[in-house]
C-alpha cells in the first residue's frame, strides 16, 4: 500500500465530501499501520529465532571440528550472516514503513481538526450573514474560537 498525498489535502468547497471521507481514510490508514506493527515484531521474533539457531549451528559445528571458538568470533559469524542480514534490511523497512503510516495517521487528526475548524468557521459566517448577531460580536467570538483551536491544536 502507498501513502496517497492527496488524502492530507483540504478541499474548503467540498466540504460535505471531506468530512464523509475522512473517518474512513483515517481507519485505513490506522488499520494499516496496526498490520505493520505486528509485521515488525514478526520480524524482529524471527531474527531472534534464527540467531539463535545459527548460534547452535556455528558451536556445533565447532564442537564438531574441536575448534575453540571465542564470543567475539561467534558473533561476528552472526553479524555476517547474508540471511540475517537480509532480515535486518526488511525490519528496517517495515519500521520505516510503520513510520510513515504513524504519520498519516496524525495528518489524518490533523485534517479531522482542520474540518471542524472550518465547519466552525462557515456556520460562523452564515450566522452572521443572517444577521443573528452584531458583527462585532460575531468577529471577537471568531476570534476566540480561532484561538482556541490553534491553542488546543499546539497543546495534541
Amino acid at each position: 500500500m502507498e501513502i496517497n498525498k492527496t488524502h492530507f489535502l483540504l478541499d474548503r468547497a467540498h466540504l460535505e465530501e471531506a468530512v464523509l471521507k475522512q473517518a474512513s481514510i483515517f481507519e485505513y490508514y490506522a488499520s494499516e499501520a496496526a498490520r505493520q506493527e505486528s509485521k515488525v515484531a514478526r520480524l524482529k521474533n524471527e531474527l531472534k529465532y534464527k540467531s539463535a539457531q545459527r548460534k547452535i549451528e556455528i558451536r556445533a559445528n565447532a564442537a564438531a571440528t574441536k575448534a575453540k571458538l571465542l564470543l567475539d568470533e561467534v558473533e561476528c559469524m552472526i553479524a555476517t550472516d547474508p540471511e540475517l542480514h537480509g532480515l535486518e534490511l526488511q525490519i528496517l523497512d517495515a519500521e520505516e514503513y510503520l513510520g510513515q503510516l504513524k504519520s498519516a495517521v496524525e495528518a489524518m487528526r490533523h485534517k479531522r481538526d482542520s474540518i471542524e475548524n472550518e465547519r466552525a468557521l462557515v456556520l460562523s459566517k452564515f450566522t452572521l450573514i443572517n444577521g443573528d448577531c452584531s458583527p462585532d460580536t460575531k468577529l471577537e467570538m471568531q476570534t476566540n474560537a480561532v484561538e482556541e483551536a490553534i491553542n488546543k491544536s499546539m497543546n495534541k
